[in-house]
Formats: C-alpha cells, structure tokens, sequence
C-alpha cells in the first residue's frame, strides 16, 4: 500500500551463535567481521493479487536465501 520497495538485506558474522528459533537467529559474537549485504529492491504493486503476492514471498525468500550463504561464504572463507 505504501508502494516502497523491499529490499532484502542480510549479514554474515565470522564467530557467531545461531539459535534454533524459527528465524534462526544470529548472534556475533564480540570482534567477529561481520558483512552486511543487499540485494535489489523488490516492488509490488499496490493491486497485486494471491498469486502475485505468493510468488514474490518465494522472490523475496530465494535472493534472503542465497544472499545469506553468500555473505556467510564471503565473511568466513569457505
């Protein structure tokens, strides 16, 4: 309704503890390098139907995904 983009954004920290939460949680722990990263904006129309809405949800949920395990990746060497 506000017609703002949503950006998906994500870090990574390099020691850290995950909790077993239903958002997996992330705690970094003191002096950990932490990596912030975003990925483009994602628009929705303000008239978007169920199915629009859902396959943004699953848009949104793959760049959360893979910008996660990149900045994981990239923030511990692996």
């Amino acid at each position: 309704m506000a017609q703002s983009p949503i950006v998906p954004l994500t870090y990574g920290a390099s020691s850290k503890r995950i909790l077993g939460s239903w958002d997996r949680l992330v705690f970094p722990f003191p002096f950990s390098r932490i990596l912030f990263l975003w990925g483009d904006p994602i628009y929705v129309s303000p008239d978007a139907g169920a199915d629009t809405i859902e396959k943004t949800r699953k848009e949104l949920e793959e760049r959360l995904a893979s910008l996660t395990d990149a900045a994981d990746r990239m923030v511990c060497g692996d």
